[in-house]
């Protein structure tokens, strides 16, 4: 239910032309074309001011929050090889947002070259 209700919100919240759909058990992925990084952070903005005010569903007759973790990538933030790389990118960025303690907004940045 929750998944369904984010799903709808979301769908609500992207511009015509972006992409949006779940991307696997618990994770969506929003395809932003010609969005520069700030925009893109603007919209993951409004998506966690809108999950911490809007309950998706009620469990136990209470009001059910929840929270994102979201991961951002741009394509001048590296050289990707493929879509499928890119997508590992903002992976990495997001896991980045739940070892800090969950709920935020990751920008990914590209390794250092090891000297």
């Amino acid at each position: 239910e929750v998944l369904i209700h984010f799903a709808a919100a979301l769908s609500n919240m992207v511009r015509e032309s972006d992409v949006a759909g779940r991307y696997g058990g618990e994770e969506f992925l929003v395809i932003m074309p010609n969005t520069r990084r700030q925009q893109a952070g603007i919209l993951a903005e409004r998506i966690r001011e809108y999950l911490a005010s809007q309950p998706l569903t009620q469990a136990e007759g209470e009001p059910l929050h929840v929270t994102a973790s979201i991961g951002i990538v741009d394509l001048e933030d590296g050289e990707f090889e493929s879509a499928a790389a890119l997508v590992d990118a903002a992976d990495q960025a997001m896991y980045g947002v739940k070892h800090d303690g969950r709920d935020g907004v990751g920008h990914y940045e590209e390794p250092e070259p090891d000297t």
